[in-house]
């Protein structure tokens, strides 16, 4: 390999992604019909906003709410989990038996939340990836390319399965040979990309200790997944923008 070539969030902003400052608004004017599709617990987070940012977001105009970023909201829920501290309204799982109650609850709302709008704002738009790509491909650059990549979006996993190429995420995929076409084609390219902090069509299950890709285009969002093998509770492999980040998944 001669080039590497890594995406930021200015990739994938130009691609439409949401900006950090405007993921909570969009949540919040829009949460009836979020939190009714996919679990959320909208009086839950209006709780939490208003205590601890003092942002009423059932009162006055939105468009005009300076809302804090998620990098600000999950660093004081991890600081919180971290000094094994707690809210007055949203205590510890420890403390009172109530996971509903725990900010570890929430704290995984916040990134299932983040994950959602991703979701729903940058796989149904223009995939400028596929450009890079195609000129790579054109210009024989390609064979000696590979990604890092910053971001949860399957943007340019998109872009690269477009062209007919395989993807090597660096980590054993347990069920990739399915999801992957022509996965024993002497003629299909394998390109490396490293997702170092995650990726929204990764899934882990901590009982079998695997990890399985969402095949085909579509990438997770806000709802629950089960393990096909032991059909335990799937978790996201997300590492979130915040100040304590928690890279204890040997996957990444």
């Amino acid at each position: 390999m001669k080039y590497a070539i890594f995406l930021g969030a200015g990739a994938s902003a130009s691609c439409g992604a949401p900006v950090q400052n405007n993921l909570f608004k969009e949540y919040f004017k829009n949460r009836s019909n979020i939190s009714r599709r996919h679990c959320f617990d909208a009086d839950k987070m209006a709780t939490f906003f208003c205590s601890q940012f003092g942002i009423n977001v059932e009162e006055g105009n939105l468009d005009n709410v300076d809302f804090p970023t998620f990098e600000e909201v999950l660093g004081i829920l991890d600081l919180a989990l971290a000094k094994d501290e707690s809210f007055r309204e949203c205590g510890l799982a420890s403390e009172d038996h109530n996971p509903s109650n725990s900010i570890s609850q929430l704290r995984q709302m916040v990134v299932d939340l983040m994950a959602y709008t991703i979701y729903h704002q940058v796989n149904f738009v223009e995939n400028k990836h596929k450009e890079l790509i195609r000129s790579l491909d054109s210009n024989k650059l390609l064979d000696d390319c590979f990604f890092i990549s910053t971001n949860y979006d399957i943007l340019i996993d998109n872009a690269i399965t477009d062209k007919g190429h395989s993807i090597d995420y660096g980590c054993h995929m347990v069920n990739h040979a399915f999801c992957v076409e022509n996965e024993f084609n002497s003629n299909v390219k394998t390109i490396p990309l490293y997702k170092i902090h995650g990726s929204l069509n990764w899934l882990y299950c901590p009982t079998c200790n695997e990890m399985t890709l969402t095949c085909g285009k579509g990438a997770i969002d806000g709802e629950k997944k089960s393990c096909d093998t032991c059909k335990g509770l799937m978790q996201k492999i997300i590492i979130p923008p915040t100040y304590f980040k928690n890279f204890n998944n040997y996957f990444l």
